[in-house]
């Protein structure tokens, strides 16, 4: 552990002289040659889903003859070149070239480039991305979240010319457009929307990509051809939010796409209803399992509810983007399935995973646990315990609406007990919280028949934890070690602490004060791990959970 914080403050060391090097912004080009620094592959790990601004490089001013003199500007050999003499001409042809997927073009400007280009790459391409053409949805969002990098160099330019030579890296090629785009006309006629309401409309295509596409575990597929045209159908929560966004824009449905945090960075839509706009996260609505394929927990969620595990980025919270997107507050009511209702009524674990506090019993469960001499955790130390009998004593003395409750909170209590739980570090408090709120998930998305036949058999309630455990080892455990051991990590907490300090300040921390204070940066980057994580899993091991400790209940019943 010392050898990975050593590395850490060399990273935060690196990183800050990384940032100066990058204020070294006009480096001179020789003629017209063109560097290449688009050098990264598309597949490459992102930590943002905004596009990465190259650096502007601009060449030397000359005077106004040594364009003048060849007549017209010449093109670069096969690189496609236009002339243009306005601002708005300009963003036009750069909207148009990026629209086409172009990796390299030219835009020769009849003026001082100071007139397109103020020290800002991004605003000067947002200005042409946020072009939307109604008539296609290639451009837009769509445009804007396939770009991988970006960038321009000025080989030499004058008061009154200038030469743009554009480089541009795409996720998804023009080839590769052309192919979605012919899959996704296919697919709208197929679903046969004609006819349909607006909600049905949006269900329609919701339901299509969470049954049709799965999460890109490996983190290195980010398009949209990749969960809808090759055979893996595998991407991550990008690609997820780009299709419905493209199915829903050439289906006549508004429709954004936004990005923020949900224990990592991620992306979902918002849609407009009745004059508010709604949010819909597919990929978190992708129960993979064919329990339950199809999820709608977050289907047209309010701001109120979206927020409680999403963060949505500050750029969409701006007054200049929330009145032309009036975010809704509530959510949209409509007639949800059965598993939606059913999630609504099951106890949310919230309240017994806080840190410091012990789960919320009702006084008519608390009458209950007194008469039953529920486990002293003050006692472990000195009189052996066992959870499998206890939990059978709660669950046969226990009846009516307390049932579930009184035996998630009795687990909870156990746990904590045998785990020591208020003598462990945060780090491993962490660990163990989750595991609980896993619990409550799975015990919680029981129907009552399921419960019922659990609470009446001792060996299936044990059963039902060493499932737990096993799906959590494969599915969370081995997932965080990964993430642990990535460069990533290891980024995330040097970045947090320089937010916060400047290299001056940690070198005059002792030993002692930097292992402290890497602890709680630490610490909050891996509960950010383990929510990123478990968010995208819990649903799937809830089905898939349920499902074999199913199977296995018919198994021990027929052998009874």
């Amino acid at each position: 552990m010392k050898k990975k914080r050593q590395s850490v403050i060399i990273l935060v060391m690196t990183l800050l002289l990384g940032m100066q090097s990058v204020l070294v912004a006009n480096a001179a080009i020789a003629g017209e040659e063109i560097e290449n620094v688009l050098n990264v592959d598309a597949s490459d790990a992102q930590t943002s889903y905004e596009p990465e601004a190259l650096p502007v490089l601009i060449g030397e001013e000359v005077s106004d003859s040594v364009f003048e003199e060849s007549g017209d500007f010449s093109a670069m050999g096969n690189v496609p070149t236009c002339t243009v003499k306005t601002k708005k001409e300009f963003m036009n042809k750069l909207h148009k070239y990026l629209n086409k997927r172009k990796t390299k073009f030219v835009i020769q400007f009849k003026g001082s480039y100071k007139k397109i280009y103020k020290n800002s790459v991004e605003n000067m391409f947002q200005q042409a991305w946020n072009i939307d053409n109604k008539k296609t949805s290639n451009d837009f969002d769509y445009l804007h979240f396939n770009i991988s990098k970006y960038g321009f160099q000025i080989p030499y330019y004058s008061k009154n010319y200038t030469r743009f030579v554009f480089q541009i890296k795409y996720r998804e090629t023009a080839t590769q457009l052309k192919k979605v785009n012919k899959k996704v006309k296919k697919v709208l006629k197929d679903l046969k929307l004609e006819g349909k309401t607006r909600i049905e409309k949006i269900q329609a295509i919701h339901d299509y990509i969470v049954s049709t596409f799965t999460y890109d575990t490996s983190y290195s597929n980010f398009t949209v051809y990749d969960g809808l045209v090759d055979k893996s159908h595998a991407t991550v929560c990008q690609g997820y939010a780009l299709l419905f966004y493209k199915m829903c824009t050439e289906a006549g449905i508004p429709c954004r796409y936004v990005y923020g945090q949900a224990g990592v960075n991620h992306a979902w839509n918002i849609v407009k209803i009745d004059g508010e706009w709604y949010h819909i996260d597919t990929t978190w609505d992708d129960g993979d399992s064919e329990a339950t394929p199809i999820l709608y927990d977050y289907f047209l969620l309010g701001m109120k509810n979206m927020g409680v595990d999403h963060e949505i980025d500050s750029y969409f919270t701006k007054k200049s983007f929330k009145k032309k997107y009036p975010f809704s507050k509530k959510d949209y009511t409509w007639d949800r399935d059965y598993y939606a209702t059913i999630k609504e009524s099951t106890p949310t674990p919230a309240e017994v995973i806080e840190e410091t506090t012990e789960p919320t019993v009702t006084p008519q469960a608390a009458e209950s646990m007194e008469s039953m001499e529920v486990y002293d955790i003050e006692k472990e130390s000195t009189e052996e315990f066992s959870v499998k009998e206890q939990l059978q004593t709660v669950i046969s003395n226990t009846t009516g609406d307390f049932e579930r409750d009184l035996y998630l909170q009795c687990i909870t209590t156990n746990l904590r007990g045998q785990w020591r739980y208020e003598e462990q570090s945060e780090r491993q408090r962490i660990v163990y919280d989750y595991f609980i709120q896993c619990l409550y998930d799975v015990v919680g998305a029981m129907n009552e028949e399921q419960y019922e036949q659990m609470s009446e058999n001792v060996a299936l309630i044990n059963d039902l934890l060493m499932v737990v455990l096993e799906y959590w080892n494969v599915h969370i455990s081995t997932r965080i070690d990964e993430l642990l051991e990535s460069d990533m990590y290891s980024n995330e907490v040097a970045q947090l602490i320089l937010n916060d300090f400047t290299v001056a300040q940690l070198g005059e921390l002792t030993v002692d004060e930097y292992e402290k204070l890497y602890e709680s940066y630490d610490n909050k980057i891996l509960k950010k791990c383990y929510e990123g994580v478990y968010y995208q899993v819990i649903d799937h091991m809830k089905a898939t959970v349920i499902t074999d400790y199913c199977t296995y209940a018919s198994q021990l019943a027929a052998k009874v």
